[in-house]
């Protein structure tokens, strides 16, 4: 059982009956006896992104509904302020004709209910991270509405955290026709419906008089071994008759309701994972209590920074079974691959790496939440297939979407660049003159990233040069990206969003720190001393016409090197003072110099035009 961590568990069961018999019913899936019409007639476009229609799942279980309260299918609601309804009514079944295109109706039909008594209606409904919008209820007793119920509102707080509700409602005796509309509205965010019911007894038959409310499941102990639970039910409506009470699990116990008016059912020492039926039964009651076990595992600290990830876990296992990774969302997880990438300024890696390809879940490295200063992030990654890339995508973010690492697929090589929340139309790219910076496949990529939380910028730093490693004040980004608005970051987010936007990608040596250095460490690749861009001088740069000249304050020979974005070595020359320099060899684009001189390193950019 994995990470679904919580210091206290506690689980609550779903609708209870009491003494009713099912009357008509609506769980969109085995069960329509109550028929309803939809208005607007049901659409699903956009990717799932704007639906008004019966569905499995909606959105991903970290930002959406991944499942029904009650079998398969449910009623679900996204974005229902969208272009399909404003602008193109063709683009979703003809008969939209909406006075108020943003309100949506489900209208169940009337039903007779006459003679029935102890009538109530009930469903479940999800209002996942709503924010604007709301779900009203309006009831029809004998076609005459009482008028709109708010069931949750933007107005009642947002629902943070999802999870199905119940919401019931008691009919009055005497009523001999119901009938019910639901009304819905929301913008950009999640509602749902399940497991509709109008139930009622008889007239004429014995009333059961308990009355069963909440119950719960508490774990006894949250150990890594095997633990046990304690399920309580509440009650009132005893002592009117004798009762039998059972239970498939545990010890039956607590309060008696054939001699307690209002108390609780206990049934104590059930194994965890074990879920149990309580069945409570009399002359005229018959019912029975699901419980849902709950799962008891202790809560594992999260890591301190600086935290360094080596990958040093067996090949092929996923990255979310270790422990220091969460998994967000579903599909196929981010796996361990063999080997190691490098960066040859970089502290020599070590253990395995991780490889990412096409849709799946994401993995989350989280620790305590930042909330001033600066957070830094390193790692090294490569893209090694581009086969059904078509699209910008952004593998690595941080936080909560705040600072997404882009990459886009240009001819046969890639492009970099970073955007922030919700805003990937405005990518803001690593270029070369006017020209995106290109990485070619295979290319071994160092990035640089940090999240300023004070004041709301993040910087990105590829490739860095030898001289900037590791030192105590970080030189200038290549990339920023201004205007955040956060107030904390806690995570480092590997992401495997859709097939087209997401390359196979591998990705190795995780760091994260307070600081620069902490995710710099420089390799033992030189001994002589470094000196960065002390006292000379590059010219003209960038370079137009094939030929550069360096200029210092030594008339001493050097030895000049070359080196493209990924640190490969493309030209080495002895050159004299002012010494005209060759490279029109060389394709246009960025690179970096490293100048040997008398014992010192200077190191500097070099632009090719």
């Amino acid at each position: 059982m994995k990470k679904i961590y919580l210091s206290l568990i506690v689980f609550l069961a779903g609708t209870l009956s009491y003494g009713q018999t099912l009357i008509v019913g609506q769980d969109f899936d085995s069960d329509s006896s109550w028929a309803f019409t939809p208005d607007p007639q049901p659409y699903n476009e956009d990717g799932g992104k704007d639906v008004w229609a019966s569905v499995t799942t909606l959105g991903t279980s970290n930002n959406g509904l991944d499942a029904a309260q009650n079998g398969v299918n449910f009623w679900g609601m996204r974005d229902l302020d969208n272009p399909y309804i404003e602008t193109s009514p063709d683009s979703v079944p003809p008969g939209l004709g909406l006075s108020n295109p943003y309100d949506h109706k489900l209208v169940f039909k009337n039903v007779s209910v006459s003679g029935k008594t102890n009538m109530e209606v009930s469903f479940y409904y999800n209002a996942y991270s709503l924010n604007d919008g709301y779900l009203n209820v309006e009831f029809f007793y004998d076609n005459v509405s009482q008028g709109e119920d708010t069931i949750f509102s933007d107005a009642s707080g947002t629902a943070t955290d999802g999870g199905w509700v119940l919401y019931s409602k008691v009919i009055p005796d005497g009523t001999d026709t119901l009938g019910m509309t639901i009304h819905a509205y929301n913008n950009q965010d999640y509602l749902a419906l399940d497991n509709i019911r109008l139930v009622g007894v008889d007239g004429g038959g014995p009333t059961c008089e308990l009355v069963l409310g909440t119950n719960t499941a508490v774990c006894d102990a949250v150990t890594a071994g095997t633990d046990t639970y304690t399920a309580t039910i509440e009650y009132t409506g005893g002592g009117t008759e004798t009762f039998s009470v059972t239970s498939t699990g545990g010890t039956v116990g607590g309060d008696d309701p054939s001699t307690v008016a209002a108390g609780s059912i206990i049934v104590t020492g059930v194994e965890e994972g074990t879920d149990i039926i309580v069945t409570i039964t009399s002359t005229a009651c018959d019912e029975e209590v699901s419980i849902t076990a709950p799962t008891c595992i202790p809560e594992i600290p999260l890591p301190e920074l600086p935290i360094v990830e080596h990958f040093n876990y067996a090949e092929g296992i996923s990255l979310i079974d270790t422990d220091w990774w969460f998994i967000d969302g579903s599909g196929d997880s981010v796996k361990v691959a063999a080997g190691n990438l490098s960066y040859p300024y970089l502290e020599a890696s070590s253990g395995n790496s991780v490889t990412l390809v096409g849709e799946g879940s994401e993995a989350e490295l989280r620790f305590d939440t930042v909330t001033a200063g600066k957070v830094y992030f390193s790692f090294i990654f490569k893209v090694t297939d581009m086969t059904n890339w078509t699209k910008g995508g952004y593998p690595v973010f941080l936080g909560s979407f705040d600072a997404r690492l882009n990459i886009q697929p240009i001819g046969n090589q890639f492009g970099i660049g970073i955007a922030k929340k919700n805003s990937l139309e405005t990518v803001i790219w690593l270029l070369d003159g006017e020209d995106s910076v290109k990485f070619d496949l295979n290319s071994e990529v160092f990035v640089v990233m940090n999240y300023d939380v004070e004041a709301g910028t993040s910087d990105v730093w590829v490739n860095p040069a030898e001289a900037d490693m590791g030192i105590e004040t970080a030189p200038d980004y290549d990339i920023q990206l201004p205007d955040g608005n956060i107030v904390g970051i806690s995570k480092f987010v590997i992401r495997q969003d859709s097939d087209e936007e997401t390359p196979t990608v591998v990705i190795d040596e995780v760091r994260v720190g307070l600081s620069w250095a902490s995710v710099t460490p420089k390799g033992e690749s030189s001994s002589i001393p470094e000196l960065k861009n002390s006292g000379f001088t590059v010219y003209p740069n960038p370079v137009s016409d094939g030929y550069f000249s360096i200029q210092t304050q030594s008339n001493s020979d050097k030895n000049l090197k070359v080196y493209d974005v990924v640190g490969k070595k493309v030209f080495e020359k002895i050159v004299q003072p002012n010494q005209r320099i060759d490279v029109s060899n060389l394709k246009t684009g960025l690179y970096f110099i490293s100048l040997e001189e008398d014992g010192l390193i200077f190191t500097g950019k070099l632009i090719i035009k």
